[in-house]
């Protein structure tokens, strides 16, 4: 479960930025520990890093990930969850976001999609057999 309650009770912001590669821009604010700091809020722009995947049958499984201490625990969270909780709605246990257009690193509002698990599995069967059949049928040309 991913709520926008969870990430304004981490500080987690989420910015939409055209200037930025993955489209928005995430910001962490934490209490600055260490004697000169004086335990004064500090706001950091976090880094979004883009993870790198395979799959036999899929080109690519790259997506952008967020990480961040939070509650004293390390946290990663990938930026589709992060801009679906903040800009659209809770996720549910059992739920993901899927990609309309197939594109991992296309996290724009309107291209992300709330699915149980049951129907992602069943989206991405269909895409790696759409992908495999259009390959196999570049490879007889």
């Amino acid at each position: 479960m991913l709520t926008r309650e969870m990430l304004d009770r981490w500080k987690i912001r989420v910015e939409i930025d055209p200037n930025e590669e993955c489209g928005y821009s995430v910001y962490h604010t934490a209490v600055k520990a260490g004697p000169s700091k004086n335990g004064k809020l500090i706001e950091k722009k976090l880094k979004v890093n883009k993870i790198y995947g395979k799959h036999k049958y899929v080109k690519n499984l790259d997506y952008y990930a967020v990480g961040f201490c939070a509650e004293l625990k390390q946290r990663t969270l990938t930026l589709q969850r992060l801009v679906y909780a903040y800009f659209i709605s809770d996720i549910p246990d059992g739920y993901e976001i899927d990609h309309k257009d197939c594109d991992r690193l296309n996290n724009k509002l309107d291209n992300l999609n709330l699915l149980t698990v049951k129907q992602n599995r069943q989206n991405k069967r269909f895409q790696c057999n759409q992908w495999s059949y259009i390959k196999k049928e570049k490879e007889a040309c």
